[in-house]
């Protein structure tokens, strides 16, 4: 996880050390899935554990710093944060950070924004995979353990977890099976393949006597998860909760965006329409997704 710390003050982040006020509502609030939320509310000191991004809205010239919160106090509706810069690490660019705006999960209009919001992404693998810091600087920090990976051990009670590894060439799809999701599973496809992987869909396989059992191999061999959200169908948003548990990317397409479940809404997301454009234009989308992820598991 990691803070991403946002105001409009132009130079609020000069100094190496230094202090800076927000309104106890701009405060892991807005832009923080509701799980995080409540982790933090009673215990904003939890947020000098994380890595930190300090920047600017949208409209201002100053580069994003990296740095870390060491304390935080609270006064009845405002909340102070005491924070230290990492000196050697290299400022990033709002053109950077919009070409990034995927890893780092930032929200559209996120940056248009002064508020303290926590994300559950790996601040200093994403910087690292970019090639904005080095190895050596990815390990820095109060914390440094909170910028590794966590290995997460499962013991599924309701299906087999296979044997073996994630494969790399695979992608698979999470979505509605009726005729008219056809094309677009077309479309998906054909984005796949133009990527270098193969992509699958559960109703194509037949390798467990319970098909619980082949979504959760399906999602565990899979490198890569498209999930398609539309119509809001409840066996996707479980399989999606699957896949993210799994530590999948996961790449999420809908046809409506109030058909994204609240608490994945603030992450980004592909709206297409069912039609020969709208699909045209979702393959070359999820193309560049994918060759984006493939890119930052080469590095």
């Amino acid at each position: 996880m990691y803070n991403l710390i946002v105001t409009a003050q132009e130079g609020a982040w000069g100094k190496s050390i230094g202090q800076y006020d927000y309104g106890r509502g701009r405060v892991v609030h807005g832009y923080t899935t509701n799980v995080l939320q409540e982790a933090f509310k009673n215990d904003l000191g939890k947020l000098a554990n994380l890595p930190s991004l300090f920047a600017y809205e949208y409209g201002t010239t100053f580069p994003a710093q990296i740095g870390w919160i060491t304390k935080v106090e609270e006064r009845q509706s405002t909340v102070r944060i005491h924070y230290r810069m990492e000196p050697n690490f290299p400022t990033i660019s709002m053109d950077r950070l919009k070409e990034l705006a995927w890893e780092l999960d930032l929200g559209n209009v996120e940056l248009y924004n002064t508020h303290l919001a926590v994300k559950d992404v790996d601040l200093l693998s994403v910087l690292l995979n970019a090639e904005i810091i080095t190895k050596e600087q990815a390990s820095v920090g109060p914390a440094p353990a909170a910028s590794r990976p966590y290995v997460l051990h499962i013991s599924p009670q309701v299906f087999r977890v296979p044997d073996g590894d994630p494969d790399p060439t695979l992608a698979s799809v999470m979505m509605p099976f009726g005729k008219e999701f056809t094309p677009v599973y077309e479309a998906l496809k054909a984005a796949c393949t133009d990527a270098g992987i193969k992509l699958e869909r559960v109703d194509n396989i037949w390798q467990e006597d319970a098909i619980i059992d082949d979504i959760f191999s399906l999602l565990y061999r899979s490198s890569y998860v498209i999930c398609d959200f539309s119509g809001k169908n409840p066996n996707v948003f479980y399989e999606a909760g699957i896949a993210h548990t799994l530590g999948r990317p996961v790449i999420p397409i809908v046809q409506k965006e109030d058909h994204v479940p609240f608490d994945l809404r603030h992450r980004r997301f592909q709206l297409y329409e069912n039609s020969k454009d709208g699909l045209v234009e979702l393959k070359g989308a999820v193309t560049k997704r994918l060759k984006t992820l493939l890119s930052n598991k080469k590095r």
